[in-house]
């Protein structure tokens, strides 16, 4: 992303200044004018010449969480927002933050609103959040928004670490057991070839397959890193296709055990979204269209967009979200019930609950399982190629005896 200085005049003619990070100069400029903006002056920050090192400018959820908790006890507190947007700047450890931080600070300096400044920095504060902030700026209720989201972020920053606990420890096991493998194969068992070879006599049929993979190994090795490289490659600019999202997304929901919990996360995370911003105030269809975007898969997206487009035309969004196929029937019956009865993000938030429940159960099962499933056959892949090395010697020093 590229930074653009821009200058605006507002509704009421005031002139306004400031950047705002984005792909290109059209996307600023159609930002600013969704945000009612006239704009005076457009253009790029920097030279050609200018090097920007974007290595580590991340924002986490836990951050954005802290960051929202912190705000809303200052704004409660009494204090000016020009005030909690100083502290919160000075007292950031995240020095890409702390830069972020500054400049929203000064973009409310010279008139923009909160969620207009924060609307400069899509990298940093999610459209859930810029959403939220905006409904809390109409409704004066800043400090009870800004709450509401540290809570969201919270239940989204845990949802996220049991995903992750779910998969790094399997990921962790399966490369150091192929690094194992890799290292015996390339490296050992070629040292003990030519030993064998001086034994005489047949080889255990174990040994030759050990042999025969050495073999394979240092011969193709390169090749197949390369290949490997090229496959990714390729893999990667098909999922960000449109239609390569959507059908590995579907493939996704159908596999044995990462299909349900992939769909269970999908939605906790839609229920939970669209809960918090319709209890803000946030309009059913921006919800919707903020939830459409944050979803995490293709597949989910489209019902929700299907549920988008019936709300418009005046029906319910449990109807089209039931006849996507995507979202258990529990889910569009409760849904359906709040609709009915005016309790719409109640019964959101209990179905996220739920899920979230699930998706931790889901987590420890799945940990408890595939731990000694990982362990068992690391010992039985390496066993063999030690024991591969091993029984010719048995059968010299038998000879020997």
């Amino acid at each position: 992303m590229a930074t653009y200085a821009y200058k605006v005049r507002d509704q009421n003619g005031k002139p306004l200044t400031g950047t705002l990070e984005a792909d290109s100069e059209k996307q600023v400029a159609d930002r600013l004018r969704e945000a009612g903006y006239i704009i005076t002056s457009l253009q790029a920050k920097g030279s050609a010449g200018e090097i920007h090192l974007s290595f580590g400018e991340k924002v986490s959820l836990k951050e954005i969480a802290i960051f929202s908790r912190q705000f809303a006890i200052m704004i409660q507190s009494g204090i000016a927002l020009l005030r909690c947007l100083e502290i919160l700047q000075n007292q950031q450890e995240n020095k890409f933050f702390h830069r972020v931080l500054g400049q929203v600070k000064k973009s409310v300096e010279e008139g923009a609103s909160l969620s207009q400044a924060l609307n400069a920095h899509p990298k940093v504060f999610p459209q859930l959040f810029i959403n939220m902030i905006r409904a809390g700026e109409v409704g004066g209720i800043l400090d009870e928004t800004l709450q509401r989201l540290s809570e969201h972020f919270d239940s989204e920053h845990e949802l996220h670490e049991k995903v992750k606990s779910a998969t790094t420890y399997p990921a962790a096991i399966s490369i150091f057991a192929l690094v194992i493998v890799n290292v015996l194969l390339i490296f050992v068992i070629p040292q003990f070839a030519e030993m064998f070879k001086s034994f005489g006599g047949e080889l255990p049929t174990l040994t030759k397959l050990a042999l025969g993979l050495s073999h394979f190994m240092r011969t193709y090795f390169v090749y197949m890193l390369v290949a490997l490289v090229i496959v990714i490659y390729m893999f990667n600019r098909y999922r960000k296709t449109p239609e390569g999202s959507r059908q590995l997304d579907a493939l996704i929901i159908k596999l044995p055990v990462f299909g349900p919990m992939t769909l269970k996360i999908a939605v906790a995370r839609f229920t939970r979204t669209l809960g918090t911003l319709v209890r803000s105030g946030v309009p059913i269809i921006l919800a919707l269209e903020v939830t459409e975007k944050t979803a995490g898969n293709s597949v989910v997206a489209a019902g929700i967009a299907a549920a988008k487009e019936s709300i418009k035309e005046g029906e319910t969004i449990s109807g089209p979200l039931a006849a996507s196929g995507v979202f258990p029937p529990m889910v569009t019956q409760m849904i359906a019930v709040g609709e009915e009865t005016g309790a719409l993000e109640i019964m959101l938030n209990r179905i996220a609950d739920f899920y979230d429940r699930e998706v931790k159960f889901m987590v420890e099962s799945m940990t408890s399982l595939i731990e000694p499933f990982l362990i068992i056959f690391l010992a039985v892949v390496v066993g063999g190629i030690v024991a591969s090395i091993m029984l010719p010697m048995f059968d010299v020093f038998s000879q020997i005896k």
